[in-house]
């Protein structure tokens, strides 16, 4: 068959016709037109309109890439949608259509202000954010333990709120608090954090992530404390009794089984019926562990023994002994006593807090193996009669408080007691729930202005006898003890000049 010229002038056109046509197709359906059926909540589309470059009313590949965060703050004051921020009075009906931005890697819903009763978390949630990675619901102001607001208020709040994350979404984060759950399904290998707090969870609920590496139920009531096999959790938070009508709810659970957690680096107890606690399944691995009873509740037993990578313990309980001698590498603790009265220290301590340790064996501080401790706060311990800490050469730090001594000896410091008495104040830095869910790291930091050594108490007999030249004593003198009424004794070293000896003399008169 011949083709002459025209004709294939004529089939040209039409490839070109065919090509026009494909692409503006193509164009079509990569794109998604903005209007309600895609966008039902009108401050979603609203979002989505903000990122239409071309003002075209349709979301284009590159437009759906532009959105990586969304913010939902359920406010009654200056209202509005402002970049990847809604702030509003009425909630959002539906998240349908955020699904539609492929690079939204985080989305997080709260609320300011007193609550309402159209503030809800729209129970779709979960279901348009499969490619987020990190998502929050904060509704704080659902706290029970917020006296500032009835139970009816509380009630009102994310009523059908239902929670499923498998495998088919990325969620790697989760944070819930102030929540009501009526359905919570977490079933994910990507899963790498989850944290609960002051939520109402289901009877019944499950959670198997075996990639998890923090998991934290604060404040937040379970029947039963139930997840699988985790192998490198890191980081577990616990506080399972809730304050409901000023009154405590205590969780049913009782034994805490860390056989399947091997892994666990920091872990904190609080607020639980967990009655006796043992370690020594995570004594490779543990650093970091606070352990705080509720008042009903008491911690009668926790179980140490030999700690290799213990470096921080904070203990609130009505243990009759903590034995802390074999954790080597243990250079931080505190004992606040609801009825200890022993505590055997390890030759690693180097800070050291001791509050309301009163029972009749506590009589006297043994510290003379702790030859590395820094600082030394000691409080309302009243049936403790001596402190010995001659041999405490590198201590800069002390504050004793509420205490009847009769007899305390301090140091000899190298440098002078002029360094010592910069008084870095000795912070508690175990509070490692705030640490989870706050993710803030907690410091010593210097006191904003130096605090007298010894407050409230009866020292009768203050022995400076190892402070040998008189500008350390004139130092101690000056800033901590001329003041105290009751030092009744002072010993010196008889290596003291006689005429530093007058000085002393003098100001003791």
């Amino acid at each position: 068959m011949r083709i002459t010229k025209k004709d294939m002038l004529s089939m040209l056109a039409i490839g070109c016709i065919a090509v026009i046509t494909g692409g503006i197709n193509a164009s079509a359906s990569s794109g998604i037109d903005i209007n309600e059926q895609n966008f039902p909540d009108a401050q979603i589309r609203q979002i989505a309109t903000q990122y239409d470059s071309n003002k075209d009313q349709i979301l284009d590949t590159s437009e759906q890439k532009k959105l990586t965060e969304l913010i939902v703050n359920e406010t009654t004051e200056n209202t509005g949608v402002q970049g990847n921020v809604i702030r509003t009075a009425k909630g959002i009906t539906s998240f349908k259509g955020v699904e539609y931005f492929a690079e939204l890697k985080s989305i997080s819903v709260g609320q300011s202000g007193k609550p309402q009763s159209s503030y809800k978390i729209a129970s779709d949630l979960f279901q348009y954010t499969k490619q987020v990675k990190t998502i929050r619901v904060n509704y704080a102001y659902a706290d029970p333990v917020d006296a500032r607001y009835k139970d009816s208020d509380k009630q009102m709040l994310a009523k059908n709120t239902s929670i499923v994350i498998d495998d088919s979404m990325q969620c790697e984060s989760l944070s819930l608090e102030g929540v009501q759950v009526q359905k919570m399904q977490i079933v994910s290998k990507k899963m790498k954090k989850l944290l609960i707090k002051t939520c109402n969870l289901p009877d019944e609920y499950t959670i198997n992530t075996p990639n998890l590496q923090t998991l934290g139920l604060k404040e937040t009531y379970v029947k039963k404390l139930q997840y699988g096999k985790m192998d490198k959790l890191k980081y577990l938070s616990l506080g399972l009794n809730v304050i409901q009508n000023g009154k405590e709810k205590a969780s049913p659970v009782t034994v805490l089984d860390l056989q399947k957690n091997k892994n666990i680096a920091e872990l904190s107890v609080t607020g639980c019926r967990i009655n006796k606690l043992d370690l020594s399944s995570v004594n490779k691995t543990l650093r970091l562990a606070s352990i705080t009873q509720s008042g009903k509740y008491p911690i009668k037993q926790v179980r140490l023994g030999k700690m290799a990578a213990l470096k921080g313990l904070s203990v609130s309980a009505k243990c009759a002994a903590i034995d802390a001698s074999k954790c080597s590498r243990l250079n931080t603790l505190e004992c606040a006593s609801y009825g200890i009265f022993k505590v055997k220290l390890p030759k690693s301590v180097q800070y050291l807090t001791l509050t309301s340790l009163d029972k009749k064996g506590c009589k006297s501080l043994k510290l003379s193996n702790c030859k590395k401790l820094k600082a030394l706060k000691v409080i309302g311990c009243k049936k403790l009669k001596t402190i010995n800490l001659a041999k405490c050469s590198k201590l800069y730090s002390l504050k004793l408080k509420g205490l009847a001594l009769k007899r305390l000896t301090l140091p000899n410091n190298k440098n002078g007691l002029k360094t010592w008495l910069k008084n870095y104040d000795f912070a508690g830095v175990l509070d490692k729930q705030a640490r989870l869910f706050e993710d803030t790291d907690y410091v010593y930091e210097p006191a904003s202005s130096n605090y007298k050594i010894l407050q409230n108490t009866s020292v009768k007999v203050l022995d400076l006898s190892r402070l040998t030249k008189v500008k350390h004593a004139k130092t101690t003198l000056k800033k901590a003890f001329l003041k105290n009424k009751k030092v009744k004794k002072v010993v010196i070293s008889k290596k003291l000049s006689k005429h530093d000896k007058v000085w002393l003399q003098k100001k003791l008169s």
